[in-house]
């Protein structure tokens, strides 16, 4: 996680949405994890579940990318303290935070209202480059974009602002939760999926999505949308964004296209829409969701449960 050193053990399962991370940091293999040929049933969190999850952005190894993970919470996990506990007793291999260990030391305060998070830290940070403090910016927006959070204060040492040695004092941050962005596939090295927001913001959701056609260069991000599934014409109705497949695009009820669909729908949320309507398609049912109706948008992405 952002906030830790010490992120998730080796994720194995490539087919589960619901990966199971025991209490020393490992994997639990389920019985979805080993039929290999079951399809994950979502890369998503839904509207209806997002009282039971709580989100935090992580960094590959690369630094290129950065990948939001929607913890299930439970009954020792309610909240991101917790949260931060629990991630830091994990093992990491597949992610890992550029170095921040500075923020072992961090503690979360949330307010009343729920608009306002509090980090405080109690050392100074280090030096940190012109890219390495963007790169921070972008991993606290993606964790806290998806919640009700307005702003992140920073306090060190009971005083208001936490100190750059490079960049001078940071008070606070604007929390954006619409940064225009564009969702790819990111395949970790074990072969696990998940869907990754694209590394620039775009004008236009129509740039956004004709983008998500090809690799994302400087990354390893890779394309959702394919020859297959052809997009013929994007159009916007209020807060719904209409999008009309090709006659000649197939469409199917497979995970390669769960994820087609999902991926457009976290890239309509990201540009303020609330539902998406696919017209066009050449089945009514992908996943969970039935084509044939307007489909809400979901409340994060990448569900993943620790065991306690």
């Amino acid at each position: 996680m952002l906030i830790t050193p010490q992120l998730i053990e080796q994720i194995r399962s490539q087919n589960s949405a619901d990966a199971n991370i025991s209490s020393d940091g490992k994997l639990v293999q389920t019985e979805a994890d080993a039929a290999k040929s079951e399809p994950a049933n979502t890369f998503v969190v839904s509207q209806n579940q997002k009282d039971d999850y709580i989100t935090f952005a992580f960094l590959d190894k690369s630094k290129s990318v950065v990948v939001p993970i929607s913890l299930e919470k439970s009954i020792s996990m309610t909240n991101l303290e917790d949260a931060l506990h629990a991630y830091s007793r994990l093992k990491v291999d597949q992610f890992t935070s550029f170095d921040t260990s500075y923020l072992d030391q961090v503690k979360f305060k949330e307010q009343k209202n729920g608009k306002k998070l509090t980090i405080q830290v109690n050392e100074k940070i280090p030096e940190l480059s012109v890219e390495d403090f963007e790169r921070l910016k972008n991993v606290i927006n993606e964790t806290f974009k998806w919640g009700s959070y307005d702003s992140v204060l920073f306090i060190s040492d009971d005083e208001s602002g936490v100190e750059f040695e490079s960049f001078g004092m940071l008070a606070d941050m604007a929390i954006m939760h619409q940064t225009q962005k564009g969702y790819y596939l990111y395949e970790s090295s074990d072969g696990r999926r998940f869907l990754a927001p694209s590394s620039e913001s775009y004008e236009t959701v129509q740039e956004a999505i004709k983008m998500m056609k090809v690799k994302e260069s400087g990354t390893h991000l890779q394309p959702i949308l394919s020859d297959d599934t052809k997009i013929e014409d994007i159009q916007k109705n209020g807060k719904e964004l209409i999008i009309q497949f090709s006659s000649s695009a197939n469409i199917e009820n497979k995970p390669e296209d769960v994820l087609m669909v999902e991926g457009l729908l976290l890239t309509a949320k990201d540009f303020g829409f609330t539902k998406v309507k696919f017209k066009n398609a050449s089945t009514t049912k992908v996943g969970a969701y039935d084509l044939s109706k307007s489909v809400q948008v979901p409340y994060a992405p990448n569900p993943i449960t620790i065991e306690s």
